[in-house]
């Protein structure tokens, strides 16, 4: 390798230097594949066992189509579990009156859309010839042995296993791929994964996919292969030299120069459109660096830009003594009403403690009234507390004092208080009437907020599309 090439390739420090200082780009292959639950992985599995059929990454038909291959002619999709949301309009009764709200439930059925890698053909990967390099002579010369690729995560790349390394037939950069995964046998990982695969001793997964990648990155820029802006980004994800909070706080002060990337892949590739994938600690990394840098006035350049799709923040840092990343400081909470931690005990039986929707009538119960209006209920036939053998902790009502009336939820006694403070926390009368109440906007914007954040299911939902409904007509 050192004679190949040696007038026109820079060094390897150089490189090496290039790969943690340069911007690199998060690859794409990395996210073709939906990551699918272990129990479906479990049972696409059995399925392949049954059939006959070599596992590999599993995709649906268009999904197929969309990369370049095609289902082949006769070939029986495997069975999968999958997710459906189903919404509908029931009429409840609340308060007196029939009304009618959303309500939905996800349903967990099994649907017949999925095949595996060798139930499709497509145009098989011819890697070109480069000169000084032959992959079966190297593999012959290290005594590794190539597998088939039983994956059924086709956002693998590749893996090696003792003395073999397996290689994604449909990778993004098989030359790329190989250098890393042959990377992990030469430099003992497979080794350490085989006999001290319990031990504290191991090399941390960081640090061995960052010399894997290392190799890789060498002898792609020796060989003159493409990828080099992947392997930088693969680098700067994995490595310590751009993720010093891996190292503990050990950052030195004699750094000059610090240099950090961060990235966010587009909304539509982070997962599912109703759950998507959170941003990356990095992200929140560079936020942090950045913000430690304007407490100790340490100059800082924060740029954003956009390459193949994908947003990258890079934060540099020049100085004599830079910082070590600082958590962000939180927001204050407002409380308009102070602590309040009532006794159990202190709850006094009343006959007309609550209003049952569908009695149509004050209940008796137990009562702890707050000052703002607002009141806790245990309902209780039984004018002692815990005679009815009752769990007194459990089933605390939050309700208008005036009139009884609830929000509707069940809740232990230490939610129901925080539940009552947080309604009581808004700009509402609770000392007025009911019918008074019920024609303010900020009353409909605290109980929803209070339904939202202590309901259950479909309520909860429900809530939550009311309160996105109100803040977009105001």
């Amino acid at each position: 390798m050192r004679s190949c090439n040696q007038s026109i390739n820079p060094r390897w420090s150089e490189l090496l230097h290039r790969a943690v200082t340069e911007l690199g780009v998060v690859s794409k292959a990395f996210s073709r594949f939906h990551q699918y639950s272990l129990g479906n992985q479990l049972l696409a599995l059995v399925q392949c066992e049954g059939r006959g059929i070599e596992p590999g990454p599993i995709a649906t038909y268009p999904r197929w189509k969309e990369l370049g291959r095609h289902v082949r002619k006769g070939e029986k999709a495997l069975t999968l579990c999958m997710p459906i949301t189903v919404k509908r309009t029931e009429t409840v009764e609340k308060d007196g009156q029939q009304v009618e709200q959303e309500a939905c439930a996800t349903w967990f059925v099994y649907k017949n859309h999925w095949f595996v890698l060798s139930q499709t053909d497509g145009r098989e990967f011819e890697p070109k010839p480069i000169p000084g390099w032959n992959a079966e002579t190297a593999l012959g010369m290290l005594g590794i042995e190539r597998a088939a690729f039983t994956m059924l995560d086709g956002n693998i790349q590749g893996y090696a296993k003792n003395r073999q390394v397996a290689i994604n037939p449909i990778a993004e950069q098989s030359e790329s791929t190989l250098f890393h995964e042959l990377a992990h046998v030469v430099l003992g990982h497979t080794a350490e994964g085989s006999v001290n695969s319990d031990s504290k001793d191991r090399t941390p997964r960081d640090i061995r996919e960052l010399e894997a990648e290392c190799v890789a990155l060498l002898c792609c820029e020796s060989l003159g292969l493409p990828g080099a802006a992947e392997s930088r980004g693969y680098i700067q994800s994995e490595g310590r030299a751009v993720r010093p909070e891996l190292g503990g706080d050990n950052m030195s002060a004699s750094v000059r120069t610090h240099r950090s990337t961060a990235y966010v892949r587009p909304i539509n590739e982070r997962g599912r459109a109703w759950k998507p994938d959170p941003i990356t600690n990095q992200f929140r990394f560079v936020i942090r660096m950045a913000y430690a840098c304007h407490e100790g006035q340490v100059p800082y350049v924060l740029t954003w830009g956009l390459a193949n799709d994908v947003m990258a923040a890079t934060i540099q840092v020049s100085g004599e003594n830079i910082p070590m990343p600082k958590p962000l400081p939180k927001a204050p909470k407002l409380k308009v009403v102070a602590d309040w931690k009532p006794s159990i005990w202190e709850a006094a039986y009343r006959l007309d403690a609550y209003h049952d929707a569908n009695l149509k009538r004050k209940c008796p119960g137990f009562v702890i009234e707050h000052s703002c209006g607002l009141s806790l209920v245990h309902p209780s036939d039984c004018d002692q507390l815990g005679a009815d053998d009752s769990d007194i902790r459990q089933n605390w009502r939050v309700t208008h004092t005036g009139s009884g009336l609830g929000f509707g939820l069940t809740l232990n006694f230490k939610r129901a208080i925080d539940a009552l403070l947080l309604a009581a926390s808004f700009p509402v009368d609770w000392t007025a009437a009911a019918y008074a109440i019920k024609v303010s906007q900020e009353f409909r914007l605290a109980g929803n907020t209070v339904i939202a954040t202590f309901g259950r299911g479909c309520e909860r939902d429900s809530a939550k599309r009311r309160l996105a409904g109100m803040e977009q007509a105001a």
